[in-house]
This record gives C-alpha cells, structure tokens and sequence, in this order.
C-alpha cells in the first residue's frame, strides 16, 4: 500500500454485506455478514487474534535491522503525551442544547469542574451532532494537573441541577 509504506499486514474487513457477497477467507478483504453481538463479539476478538498472529508472524520474518528500522518509523507516545491523557476527563449525560444556550452550558460546566482544579483555557469541547447541531450530551475537559483528574473520577457522578446527573470517567476508561 502506497498510502501506508511501513504498514507490514493488509487486511479489510466489510461489515453486513449486501446478500449474495461472497466472504473472501484468506484474502485482504473478509465480508462479515449480520449477527447479533455475542457471535460479532466472538468474530471481532478471533479477528484481532488473527491478525496479531499474522504480524507476529510477520516481523518474526524480519532481520533485526528491519525490525529496527521499522519500531522507530512506530510512534509510541512519549511520558507527555500519556500524561495530557490521564488529565482529561469524559463528562456524560450533560445537557442537550441548541447552539443558542452552547455558550451558556459551557461557561456552567467550566465553573463546576473548576472548582476540582484549574482547567486548560482551551481544553473544553462539547461536541455537536452534525444533523441537528445540538450537543451531544457529552463533554471533554483537560485539568492542568493528573491529581485533580484523580479526586474527581472518584466521584463517579455528580449533580448538575434537577434533571442531570453526570457521570465522570477518565478518557482512557471511556467506551462510547
């Protein structure tokens, strides 16, 4: 693949097919039919495995000059990188609103999570859902320090009014 010159494994897989398309077993692209989430969850953990197994496979092929060349061409984050993560926390169940009370919303929610710790000026991001554009119920803030992330995942939940309860998690905890 042009687009990914270091990348050593190509696989494609397509989701719920179109009837009639065949599966392509051992070729690049595999089509996965439709199937309730026990069986998908089976499939997509036998996939990674597979295709774990088939780098694996790969870069024990490798001379140690290329799998030199090709660990450093791979980022890994550096101990800055790791940190600004463990800062952020995801915020549940915020309120969903028009572009007209957005600024409103956020100037509350920045007072209430300031009060755990100072916030990054611009480190605030509630996102919009593209058809409606209203939030989405969900926001993104990033603590100046990991410490104050800490107390207030502890938390869990907090009360915003009457009818909010937030829940808080780390974004490294965070499934959507």
């Amino acid at each position: 693949m042009v687009q990914y010159p270091t990348s050593k494994i190509h696989k494609c897989y397509a989701f719920d097919p179109v009837s009639g398309q065949p599966y392509f077993a051992g070729q690049k692209l595999a089509v996965i039919p439709k199937m309730d989430g026990k069986h998908m969850s089976f499939l997509i953990d036998t996939l990674i495995t597979d295709f774990t197994l088939d780098l694996l496979h790969q870069l024990d092929g490798m001379t140690k000059e290329e799998q030199a060349a090709y660990t450093e061409s791979v980022k890994i984050p550096t101990d800055a990188e790791e940190e600004q993560v463990t800062r952020v926390v995801v915020v549940e169940g915020t309120p969903i609103v028009g572009p007209d009370k957005y600024c409103k919303l956020a100037l509350v929610l920045k007072k209430v999570f300031g009060t755990y710790g100072p916030l990054f000026k611009d480190s605030f991001e509630m996102p919009l859902d593209d058809n409606t554009k209203l939030t989405r119920g969900i926001a993104f803030i990033e603590f100046k320090r990991k410490e104050d992330t800490e107390i207030l995942i502890k938390t869990e939940y907090l009360k915003l009014d009457k009818s909010h309860t937030l829940r808080i998690s780390q974004l490294l905890d965070f499934k959507r």
